[in-house]
């Protein structure tokens, strides 16, 4: 009976012993995730609240607007220069958001809600990566898309493609697997997309990707209805179906005045900013991208890496496909092999990702206005009300939260409607070429708010019918 008991005993123990260290490994996975992602929690917080977006003033206008007047933004209201003319509200629904959340909490509040939103989308990319890798190789993968986003920390409504993108990957992976409800969900959640950020684009291309790549293999086309009812509900849009058709125009013809943003310029690799997307290409590389050309992980690395170097704002979706490339690559060639690279690059990424942070930090606090001319500003709604404005392209948005509808602008921080406005009149004006004099009288200019390095200073101090009324380090007011 003895030697049953001890027979018996000894596979159990041993089951045991092999349960606890799983369990152990597993409170150890779970420790190191945390630590990662409160890391990048506090670095993505302290780069925000040193970098504030000059376009959030005016979201938080609109925002405000939609949630206390019920006014959808389809009308350009802020402006003398384009007053009346037809918007596009691909932001409409994130933009009420926003401002509630800063109406209740203050832009501290507005921070926190932005930090969550990103590493909402680390965590769906941990649970990518690990489909194909351990832990701690998944979480290196984290670590240099951290990295590769430090351009990108800001309160914008742009996150919420960042984290609609990760999950639509997700469930373009358990599609894969055979979830025959992923792609059902991927059309459903097209619907809010649609009307929180024009990037949704980008997610009508995932799931008619992956729905034709399905149809195409298996040769049976009810694939294509998911992807059908996509574009359909995208048509649920105060623009309708103007919510589909104009970020195809933005893409395929894009209007003369969208070179002279910098956010959709072409990736410079010459700058030290480009080093996160080198180190994502050589990894691309490394891993062996393009072994499996008909991979629909592939073709959307490739596609959308050639519309990044295009436009450097779509770097972080080329980033998150390229994760997923990264996870299937370092897969096929083992664990071992993948270590040795991955861990040394995600400690660098980190390492650097905290260096940027360290030297960018600026000042205490979260001055929601310590960038912008608070001061001229304040000025001007009290000695100029109803003015009308020619100001620096950067602070449009500022004026307008500071000024409307009091005074109103000349250009803002907006891509609509001021295509042909400015790289034409704005440009001629701010740069004082020829003609600059007769369009400040042809659109009735009253004031001009303009940093002091900008050239219109030199020519409007000249001028006897206007006078310097303001200065300091960050900017001048003249008057007529």
């Amino acid at each position: 009976m003895l030697v049953r008991w001890k027979a018996f005993k000894s596979p159990l123990a041993h089951q045991s012993g092999w349960m606890n260290m799983a369990k152990t490994r597993s409170r150890e996975g779970a420790l190191e995730a945390l630590a990662l992602f409160a890391l990048l929690g506090l670095l993505a917080a302290f780069k925000m609240g040193q970098d504030v977006d000059h376009d959030l003033f005016w979201q938080l206008k609109d925002g405000q607007r939609i949630v206390v007047e019920h006014r959808l933004p389809l009308v350009e209201e802020y402006s003398f220069t384009a007053a009346g003319a037809p918007l596009p509200a691909t932001e409409w629904l994130a933009e009420a958001l926003t401002y509630s959340i800063f109406d209740a909490t203050g832009y501290g509040g507005l921070l926190v809600f932005n930090v969550a939103l990103f590493l909402s989308t680390f965590a769906l990319v941990l649970a990518l990566a690990r489909r194909r890798l351990p832990l701690v190789e998944s979480l290196c993968l984290v670590a240099l898309l951290s990295f590769a986003f430090v351009n990108f920390y800001g309160v914008r409504a742009q996150n919420w493609t960042f984290l609609f993108t990760t999950l639509f990957l997700v469930l373009a992976a358990r599609w894969e697997d055979g979830d025959a409800k992923a792609p059902w969900m991927m059309a459903g959640l097209l619907l809010p997309w649609a009307n929180m950020h024009g990037g949704f684009m980008l997610g009508v291309g995932i799931l008619g990707l992956f729905g034709s790549y399905r149809a195409w293999r298996s040769r049976r086309w009810e694939a294509l209805a998911p992807p059908a009812l996509g574009v359909l509900l995208c048509c649920a849009h105060p623009n309708g179906f103007g919510a589909l058709s104009y970020p195809i125009w933005f893409m395929a013809a894009p209007p003369p005045g969208r070179a002279l943003i910098v956010e959709w310029s072409p990736v410079d690799f010459n700058s030290v900013t480009a080093a996160p997307y080198l180190v994502v290409f050589g990894l691309l590389f490394w891993a062996g991208l393009g072994k499996k050309a008909a991979s629909p992980w592939t073709a959307l690395t490739v596609v959308t890496a050639v519309m990044a170097v295009r436009g450097r704002k779509l770097l972080p979706e080329f980033c998150l496909a390229a994760m997923a490339s990264l996870a299937a690559g370092c897969a096929s060639m083992g664990a071992k092999a993948a270590r040795k690279i991955l861990i040394p690059v995600g400690l660098a990424c980190l390492c650097a990702l905290s260096a940027v942070v360290a030297t960018n930090r600026r000042s205490s606090g979260l001055d929601l206005e310590r960038y912008f001319p608070r001061e001229a500003a304040s000025l001007l709604a009290s000695n100029h009300p109803g003015a009308r404005v020619f100001n620096n392209y950067g602070w449009g948005g500022y004026l307008i939260w500071k000024l409307y509808p009091g005074s109103r602008v000349f250009i803002d921080g907006r891509l609509d409607p001021y295509w042909d406005l400015l790289p034409g009149d704005y440009a001629t004006i701010i740069e004082e070429k020829p003609g600059w004099r007769d369009l400040l009288d042809r659109y009735r200019v009253t004031a001009a708010l303009i940093r002091p390095t900008d050239r219109l200073g030199e020519g409007l101090s000249r001028e006897p019918a206007w006078k310097l009324e303001y200065a300091d380090q960050r900017s001048v007011l003249f008057t007529r």
